[in-house]
């Protein structure tokens, strides 16, 4: 069986947990906790099982390629379009270097 794939993100800073506070923690724990509820219906609607992967700290690579479809779920598009052009940008700076570095590798 095929699983499909649900790209998560939640928000563009990357809260280190033990930095926070303890209401802090808990609000990011209560988002985390809200966006794996939104793919469970999500799963259950379409009746097609699906991974959640929050992208935040996933290879610039998958970032690029995850974010590459249309969004089914947005609580702040700003926020969202923001992020997803910052992962663009980064990645159109990475991929001359990468794409030299694997023509080296092979040859």
């Amino acid at each position: 069986m095929r699983c499909g794939c649900g790209i998560l993100w939640y928000g563009m800073a990357e809260p280190k947990v033990c930095e926070l506070g303890r209401e802090e923690r808990e609000q990011v724990i209560q988002q985390l906790i809200e966006m794996f509820r939104i793919a469970d219906t999500l799963e259950r609607a379409v009746r097609y099982p699906g991974n959640v992967h929050i992208i935040n700290r996933a290879p610039l690579n998958f970032q690029f390629y995850a974010t590459a479809g249309r969004p089914l779920f947005m609580r702040d598009p700003g926020l969202c379009y923001k992020l997803i052009e910052s992962i663009r940008r980064m990645y159109w700076d990475f991929e001359p270097m990468a794409r030299q570095h694997l023509r080296e590798v092979l040859t």
